[in-house]
């Protein structure tokens, strides 16, 4: 089983996070990135595409041999629009006693702040799942 740990304060650390990680940016400078991590049990490749700051869309396309946890600890304030594509798996914060399934066609909109998310894929099928995330200390709020 093949495990990442990270944790995360903005929006971009976590992929600062990771280890291992190769970053290529497109012609549009730095407000689209590729990440790629190579692990020996299958390949990551993410997008990240900033569209302004506290705003950004990001693109997952992964594929395993075997299961893969992850464990992020969110400690800052987002909100987080996402839908799996394809894919299985499930992830869950804690102090909730619910877990909330990826799988195609499923979307969720979400808040977290100051939380530990735990996340399980299964090798099943290729993964393609995207987020929009909004980090709200940089909007003014009426």
């Amino acid at each position: 089983m093949m495990k990442l740990q990270v944790n995360s304060k903005d929006l971009g650390s976590i992929y600062e996070a990771l280890s291992g990680i190769t970053r290529s940016t497109y012609e549009q400078g730095l407000s689209q990135q590729i990440y790629s991590v190579p692990a020996a049990r299958g390949t990551v490749n993410m997008r990240r595409i900033r569209l302004r700051e506290g705003m950004e869309l990001n693109w997952f396309d992964a594929s395993f041999r075997e299961p893969v946890t992850i464990d992020v600890g969110v400690d800052y304030p987002h909100l987080e629009i996402a839908c799996t594509l394809s894919g299985q798996g499930c992830w869950e914060t804690d102090g909730n006693v619910r877990s909330y399934g990826l799988s195609p066609g499923l979307s969720t909109f979400v808040y977290m702040r100051d939380k530990k998310m735990h996340t399980e894929l299964l090798p099943k099928d290729n993964f393609l799942h995207m987020e929009l995330r909004i980090d709200p200390r940089h909007f003014e709020i009426c």
